[in-house]
């Protein structure tokens, strides 16, 4: 709260100036001229003189003090009550500002209130949500290091089972390729004795198979000699008979040639005759006729070729 305590320059009235501005004016003269005449005491012939006029001096100074201070009392009565006025509307101005101040202030302070209890508000929401979010976080580590914690509990798990499970398999590795080696071994030695019975076996057998295939063979090449030689007779028997029927047609074919070439030849020079009758009718009787009797001893002459 700022209050202006500086006085205005209206309380002082323009004629309580102008007095105060004679009395001023005054007491200069009056200064000034007790200055001289202290300067006049030096010379005594010039003092003497002048004492008679300063006692009149002095009693029209002391008239005219009497008369400044009226004034100046008139002028402090003056100038209290002007003072006294403009203090009490000053007072009540100031009070008057001060109710004005503390009720804006009121009114800031209600507004700021109202904005803290807002902004109150928004922060518990928020520090009940940010706790809603701590707590979630915290059930959230606590969940992470739950699963952490059964994670490196399976980890250590897995660790010894895979540890035994190794070891176990290499037992069991051991083991498998010892049965591996005595099996190997003993099939080897049944191999080899396999193989010797075998052999034995294959040569007896070899021995009675070659007897029993020379046997079976001389009785089915006597079989196949027999049956190809009597299929050979019949083949030799069609082939006579087919020789033979070959020559007969070919002399039944140079018969029959013959009159085929000669009717061929007839019916051409039929045609021949026709075909010049038709073309060269009226025109060339003669020369048609000697044509034909030609055309017919040149068809006699090739038929009797």
């Amino acid at each position: 709260m700022s209050v202006n305590f500086d006085l205005p320059r209206s309380f002082v009235s323009s004629h309580l100036k102008n007095e105060y501005d004679d009395v001023l004016r005054r007491n200069n003269t009056f200064s000034n001229e007790l200055v001289t005449d202290l300067i006049d005491l030096s010379s005594p012939g010039i003092y003497r003189t002048d004492m008679t006029m300063s006692n009149n001096e002095l009693v029209t100074f002391d008239f005219e003090t009497k008369l400044i201070t009226e004034k100046l009392d008139h002028w402090y009565l003056d100038m209290k009550k002007n003072l006294i006025n403009e203090f009490d509307r000053l007072r009540l101005q100031f009070l008057e500002d001060a109710q004005q101040n503390i009720l804006h202030e009121k009114e800031i302070q209600a507004k700021e209130y109202i904005r803290l209890n807002e902004d109150i508000k928004i922060m518990r929401e928020m520090l009940i949500h940010y706790e809603h979010i701590v707590d979630q976080k915290d059930q959230t580590e606590k969940n992470l290091h739950k699963a952490l914690d059964l994670l490196y509990n399976k980890t250590i798990v897995y660790h010894h089972y895979y540890e035994w499970r190794i070891i176990y398999s290499k037992i069991i590795q051991e083991k498998y390729i010892l049965l591996l080696t005595k099996r190997f071994y003993e099939e080897k030695l049944k191999r080899k004795t396999l193989t010797t019975w075998k052999h034995l076996i294959e040569r007896e057998w070899k021995k009675r198979f070659e007897l029993a295939c020379q046997k079976k063979s001389k009785t089915i090449l006597y079989e196949l000699s027999n049956r190809y030689e009597i299929k050979y007779k019949q083949l030799e028997l069609q082939i006579l008979n087919a020789n033979e029927e070959i020559a007969r047609l070919k002399i039944d074919k140079n018969l029959h040639d013959e009159p085929l070439k000669k009717a061929f030849m007839r019916g051409i020079c039929a045609l021949n005759m026709e075909a010049m009758s038709v073309l060269f009718k009226d025109e060339h009787e003669l020369d048609t006729t000697t044509n034909e009797k030609q055309q017919r001893e040149y068809c006699k002459q090739r038929s009797m070729f």
